[in-house]
């Protein structure tokens, strides 16, 4: 977690003035408030900031993706719901918050590592070079054929 949590602050890009720390401080109140009214006792234990901003591959309108690892009686999916039930925002950026527990899931030491594949593969996607050539007429059928199916599935390369 603390190697995922240190590379995301290598590539960071801040928006406004806001950092790393207080994108999880906020989503931690935020959600720890949530499962105070509808699970009390259940605990937020940890939040990470994933997807593209926590390696600088965000576009400029993109979301702000948080991991949120938390214990209770409550399930993955309904604390997903309520915690989208509002549109919950920093800096004008929708925030999307994915809740994890240790029983479904996983914890931040296990599911992150998964988001690091995700993400390695999303870089390797972005600087995928396609280089295009004129073909001759009867040529150009099979090319085309080719490059439609480079570009549908650049995994193969």
């Amino acid at each position: 977690v603390e190697v995922f949590k240190q590379k995301t602050l290598e590539y960071y890009q801040p928006i406004n003035d806001l950092t790393v720390e207080d994108i999880e401080a906020t989503v931690y109140a935020y959600v720890q408030a949530i499962l105070d009214d509808v699970c009390p006792g259940a605990k937020v234990i940890d939040v990470a900031l994933s997807g593209s901003r926590c390696r600088g591959l965000e576009q400029e309108t993109s979301d702000i993706d948080v991991v949120v690892e938390y214990e209770g009686d409550i399930k993955e999916d309904t604390l997903f719901n309520y915690l989208h039930e509002e549109d919950f925002s920093l800096c004008g950026l929708k925030v999307d918050i994915n809740p994890i527990t240790e029983s479904k899931t996983g914890t931040l030491e296990t599911y992150l590592p998964t988001v690091e594949t995700y993400l390695a593969e999303k870089v390797k996607q972005q600087n995928m070079e396609v280089t295009l050539y004129v073909a001759e007429c009867n040529e150009f059928h099979a090319l085309s054929h080719h490059i439609q199916s480079i570009l549908q599935h650049p995994q193969n390369l």
